[in-house]
């Protein structure tokens, strides 16, 4: 059934306390019969054990039925565990806060047993078979010793494997409970190989089949045990045999007390006191120094008998143990996940709802950097996305000319209609032709007007294009910045926000427009018709063309005055729009201005990394603690699926879902505040542009979270899960 070759393992390699604990082991084992392995601590059988049962890496070759493993692959010795191995474990390994049915289910389950009839019936034949017939709804850590060792068992012959593995089965019960369970082990064994480790020779010689016994890492002899020992020695230190002790029996009006002693009884002088439920017990120092008060969980056992050794005729076996007979063994479908997703989100919800008070105080911080992640995500996308209305106020399309003269000026204004935007030091100014006009007064700031074919549909960010004379487009950039004011006056007269303003009258200089949409082109400007342009300047004329009114135009026109060019030759700034000035070598005000700004910002920027980096940081070494934390709560129940057999992707699956609710209920809830805090009450970062949040942004901020969150999350639970089994439950046992 299971061959080894040449198996060698060593602790602590190459340092001074390394040990060689098992030392080119060879072994050919049978496909039943109880095997035992057998040595004083320290020799090292417990790691061949979990070598042989894949608990354990050694180098060398394990040949385990049909498959051959040279070297350790933990997912080959996870299959194999799963469907071919039992394992009955020193300390039970159960699951302490499930049933006794559910333990067993378990392992079905992992096998792809899930129809309940065939699992019902597994269950309570093995059960009754352990004398466990009542017990099955029973939490198994309200059991004692013994019967979490019979609970052990069946959940071991439950998926009817095909081989056993028993680490010191019996080494924490009492003399009479290690009969039994060696009873039961002694006739599994007829039909199964059996793997039993003990260091005890009394057992090893009355029930084994095989004796392979250890010293120092090395097979020192392997036998077949001829049975040779006639009797076993049962006694512990634990169990205290009453007739084989003096006694003495006081009786009187209702009172028994019983003195059971290795001394003469008539020299102990005792004095019991009970009040108030309490007992309280006078005796003689020189009699008796230590008193021990036993109950149902005391180590100690009272036996009314008298002690002897157990014979070979006295063993009893399991009464027709038949268990391969009444399973269905077609049932067994593909193997099935231990812990579904539904059971892990439960497992997530109940460990956030019982959270401890502190641990509650540490999601709360979680939502607190949550929103300050959300602060630099918005400074992260402003130094990704430079958007020009930071620092350029006119459209970047323009070219800057010096020290033409203002005569050359008059001549392209008149012969190319060539569009200028123009500028006087100290007071800007613009005036376009046939495009552009500024208009100013002493209360208002400058805005732009421009013809409404300058206009894209691509432009309007609310309402439509203008379509008719008489009808007015606004940039919404209006509001913001240097004109943010207007949004106070609007919600004075009564709107709540300026798209209220959609469709209303709009009186410049004694005129009415129609306001019918808003652009969004970066800069304040307002748009109208050619028409309505010249209408508005030089008065309404009923039948006068727009030819006409250009010719007008032109002739009341003075440089000095009307369009604030500086009155000495030559003009200071001309700005051309480039697509119609592209013979002149200009400089791209927009670029500069970009230069510029970023040179002015370079500090702040290094700043806002550094404050970003930092608090991700932190947060993310918190979080890590945090599943550091659950993972060591967890260890008892990941030693115990993981010496089963259950796959560690199932057992990541519960951790993966964790971190998800803990990110969803804290990192997440901060951040989509901090959201709506800067989207919708007013504050300098958002206003001022300094933090910005386009929406594809912000969805890459969330699946940032929730990959970074699993990321940090994740690491102490496959660092554990790195380790073999046996190394686990180490730690767990440490």
């Amino acid at each position: 059934m299971i061959k080894a070759h040449k198996l060698d393992k060593h602790f602590n390699r190459g340092k001074k306390n390394e040990i060689h604990v098992i030392n080119q082991i060879s072994l050919d084992l049978p496909d039943h019969g109880l095997v035992v392995l057998f040595g004083p601590s320290g020799s090292g059988k417990t790691t061949l054990l979990n070598v042989l049962g894949g608990l354990d890496r050694a180098s060398g070759t394990i040949d385990f039925g049909d498959t051959q493993l040279n070297g350790y692959s933990m997912s080959a010795w996870d299959r194999i565990r799963n469907r071919h191995i039992g394992y009955i474990f020193q300390n039970y390994m159960l699951l302490e806060n499930i049933s006794i049915f559910e333990n067993i289910k378990l392992t079905l389950n992992m096998i792809g047993i899930t129809d309940k009839a065939e699992i019902n019936k597994r269950i309570e034949y093995l059960l009754e078979k352990v004398g466990l017939k009542n017990y099955k709804k029973r939490k198994a850590g309200l059991l004692s010793g013994g019967q979490q060792q019979r609970v052990a068992i069946a959940r071991a012959l439950a998926k009817n494997p095909d081989v056993i593995i028993a680490d010191e089965p019996t080494g924490n019960l009492d003399s009479k409970n290690t009969v039994e369970i060696m009873n039961i082990i002694k006739t599994i064994s007829k039909e199964k190989l059996v793997l039993l480790v003990t260091h005890e020779r009394e057992l090893a010689t009355f029930y084994a089949d095989r004796i392979i016994e250890l010293s120092d890492g090395k097979v020192v002899s392997d036998t077949q045990n001829e049975q040779s020992g006639s009797s076993l020695e049962l006694k512990h230190d634990s169990d205290i045999y009453l007739k084989d002790l003096q006694s003495k029996a006081v009786e009187s009006d209702g009172i028994n007390v019983s003195v059971y002693s290795d001394k003469p009884v008539d020299q102990i002088g005792i004095r019991l006191v009970l009040k108030n439920g309490t007992l309280y017990l006078d005796i003689d120092q020189k009699i008796a120094q230590k008193v021990n008060l036993l109950n149902e969980k005391s180590e100690v056992k009272l036996i009314n008998d008298h002690y002897k050794d157990m014979e070979q005729s006295d063993m009893q076996e399991l009464d027709s143990y038949q268990f391969e007979n009444i399973i269905d063994e077609s049932l067994i479908k593909k193997a099935q996940p231990v812990i579904t997703w539904k059971h892990a989100f439960r497992l997530a919800l109940n460990k956030l709802v019982n959270a401890t008070t502190k641990r509650k105080f540490l999601f709360a911080g979680f939502i607190l950097a949550g929103f300050l992640l959300l602060i630099a995500f918005g400074f992260m996308n402003r130094m990704l996305i430079l958007d020009d209305k930071l620092f350029i106020q006119v459209d970047k399309s323009f070219v800057t000319v010096y020290d033409i003269n203002k005569t050359d000026l008059q001549t392209l204004v008149a012969t190319d209609e060539v569009t200028y935007y123009t500028e006087r030091k100290g007071y800007p100014v613009q005036f376009e032709y046939p495009t552009f006009y500024q208009q100013s007064n002493n209360s208002n700031p400058f805005l732009s007007i421009e013809y409404s074919s300058n206009v894209k549909n691509s432009d309007i960010l609310h309402g439509r294009n203008i379509q008719n004379e008489g009808e007015i487009l606004v940039d919404y950039r209006i509001f913001e910045g240097k004109f943010n004011q207007l949004v106070s006056v609007i919600k004075a007269y009564g709107y709540q926000s300026p798209l209220d303003l959609l469709n209303t009258n709009i009186t410049l200089e004694d005129r009415t427009y129609k306001l019918v949409g808003y652009t969004s082109r970066g800069y304040e400007a307002m748009y109208m018709e050619e028409i309505d342009y010249y209408r508005q300047i030089l008065g309404y004329v009923a039948g006068m063309t727009v030819e006409e009114y250009r010719t007008q135009w032109l002739s009341v026109t003075a440089f000095p005055t009307t369009v604030y060019v500086s009155s000495s030759d030559p003009v200071e700034t001309i700005r051309f729009i480039k697509d119609n000035f592209t013979n002149v070598e200009a400089e791209y005000d927009y670029l500069q201005q970009r230069t510029n700004y970023l040179q002015q910002m370079a500090f702040f920027y290094s700043f806002l990394w550094v404050f970003s980096i930092v608090v991700m940081s932190i947060t993310l070494i918190a979080l890590f603690f945090v599943l550091r934390a659950s993972l060591t709560e967890r260890i008892s129940e990941i030693s115990v699926f993981r010496a089963l057999g259950v796959r560690r992707i199932d057992i990541v699956k519960t951790f993966v879902v964790e971190i998800f609710m803990i990110t969803t209920t804290s990192f997440i809830v901060g951040y989509f505040f901090g959201l709506y805090y800067f989207t919708n009450i007013n504050t300098n970062l958002y206003d001022n542009k300094l933090i910005i949040f386009p929406i594809y942004m912000v969805a890459l901020g969330g699946v940032f979270i929730y990959g970074i969150s699993q990321l940090i999350g994740l690491i102490p639970v496959l660092s554990l899960l790195r380790k073999t089994p046996a190394q686990i439950m180490s730690s767990y046992d440490a």
